[in-house]
């Protein structure tokens, strides 16, 4: 397959940003897994029930559990929140 030099352009720059979004991507899921990991640590840590985790998040118990078993994701309101409930930022 020939292509001219405007298409090779155009798809040059088609695969750049295809792979800016698939990189965007891997950081975006690995931050998701180590918050993950960080939540079930300090949840050990703190003593806390999932129950109780939940309810400060405004989750329901199932909703909890399917987060830190990696089977579903929190808000940005639930990620600022959780954060703030293990002390990792500040309240504003």
């Amino acid at each position: 397959m020939n292509l001219n030099y405007e298409q090779a352009t155009s798809n040059k720059h088609q695969c750049r940003i295809f792979a800016a979004e698939n990189k965007r991507t891997m950081i975006d899921e690995k931050a998701k897994v180590n918050l993950r990991e960080i939540a079930n640590k300090k949840l050990a840590e703190s003593g806390w029930k999932q129950t109780e985790l939940a309810q400060m998040l405004g989750l329901t118990k199932q909703g909890m559990n399917n987060y830190l078993k990696g089977r579903a994701n929190l808000t940005y309101e639930q990620v600022e929140r959780l954060l703030q409930v293990f002390d990792l930022i500040k309240n504003e």
